[in-house]
């Protein structure tokens, strides 16, 4: 009888635990993204962490990468290939299901003019992300997914 008291106490201190859990923000933590190809075919990479949250507003990190294939004129190179790794410091701010990203470049390779990686997204569900990259003139489709990293 004591082992039986015992083991229901054990269940019972169990299941508190699990429903008195912390309930983890959708948003925070580790991200990857990659977006759909802009100006002649680059493709923007990389990895977001968010924060915790503070005053409404989440900060964040981006470590991004920008891959532009080179530019061919009747067979002749008038621009080499591009790539290049840069790193941010954004500002997330949420509301309901939106999601928006300002960012300002903290470090890129000093003889590339490399532009804010700013988003506009939609939260899928807790793992995915999709929207839009906004970089001034720039505008392309981008997903943002829990998972491994996808710069090289």
């Amino acid at each position: 009888m004591k082992r039986v008291f015992a083991f229901a106490l054990l269940a019972a201190i169990g299941a508190f635990s699990v429903a008195t859990a912390a309930v983890r923000d959708p948003i925070e933590g580790a991200w990857s993204f990659k977006t759909g190809a802009f100006d002649n075919g680059c493709v923007l990479t990389g990895q977001l962490m968010v924060m915790p949250k503070k005053g409404g507003v989440y900060s964040c990190q981006i470590k991004a990468r920008e891959v532009c294939p080179a530019i061919k004129a009747s067979g002749v190179e008038i621009a080499p290939k591009i790539d290049i790794t840069a790193d941010e410091v954004c500002v997330l701010t949420a509301q309901g299901n939106r999601v928006t990203i300002k960012s300002k470049v903290v470090r890129a390779p000093p003889q590339m003019p490399y532009l804010p990686d700013d988003f506009s997204l939609q939260i899928k569900d807790a793992s995915h992300m999709e929207g839009d990259f906004l970089s001034q003139e720039v505008l392309a489709k981008a997903v943002f997914y829990r998972g491994p990293d996808v710069i090289s």
